[in-house]
């Protein structure tokens, strides 16, 4: 079952790690990113941007008990869900 979180971007390693803590290793993030290429004096400067801001989609099978969403509600780095 997919969920759709709404995280902190600068902890999104301790949410991942705290997901794989608590439900198993069987957890996938997809968090889409963009390749932009821009010249800033004269130089071409390349970055990656997220997509869907702060937003990420997670996948487990476990998702489907939800005795495993009042575990996971209190995670380091997780707004909402």
């Amino acid at each position: 079952m997919w969920i759709i979180l709404k995280i902190d971007k600068k902890k999104f390693n301790l949410l991942k790690q705290d997901f794989k803590k608590r439900i198993g290793e069987d957890v996938t993030f997809y968090k889409p990113k963009m390749k932009i290429s821009t010249y800033f004096k004269n130089k071409l400067v390349n970055k990656e941007v997220d997509i869907l801001g702060d937003y990420v989609f997670c996948f487990s099978e476990s998702f489907n008990e939800k005795k495993i969403f009042s575990s996971i509600k209190f995670s380091k780095g997780l707004k909402y869900f």
